[in-house]
Parts: C-alpha cells; sequence; structure tokens
C-alpha cells in the first residue's frame, strides 16, 4: 500500500473516531474532552503529513485544507 493510501486510510478511520468522539450525549468528561483534543490534534498532523508527502509547499497548503469542526473547537 502506497503511503498517500495509508495516510487516506488513517484519515478516514480518525473521522471515524472524531464523530464517534463528538457523540456523546450531555456534557462530555473530562477524558473525552481529552480524547477529543488529542484526536483533534492528530487530524492536523495527519493532514500536513499528507500535505507535505504530495510535495504541497507550505506557503500553498492553506488551500487545501479541509476545515476540521473538531480541531477548531480545541
Amino acid at each position: 500500500m502506497k503511503t498517500a493510501h495509508r495516510i487516506s486510510a488513517l484519515a478516514n478511520q480518525l473521522n471515524e473516531l472524531q464523530a464517534y468522539l463528538g457523540q456523546a450525549s450531555g456534557r462530555p468528561s473530562k477524558a473525552v474532552r481529552e480524547a477529543q483534543r488529542i484526536a483533534a490534534e492528530l487530524a492536523s498532523s495527519l493532514e500536513n503529513w499528507h500535505l507535505e508527502t504530495l510535495h504541497i509547499p507550505e506557503t500553498e497548503r492553506g488551500h487545501y485544507r479541509t476545515q476540521n469542526p473538531y480541531y477548531s473547537a480545541h
């Protein structure tokens, strides 16, 4: 499996995890909030790695970034 496909598979799993954590009803516990924060940071790092793998210059990466509602909340 090529690196780009691995990154995509990891991103899909991380999106699933973030969606699951986002479903915490009522007031999420401190542990759930911490898990959400960690997942959001991992998603950001994974996206950076993907853009780097595609050889997209840092100055142009803003055009390719996706909005992560879990990351902006932390």
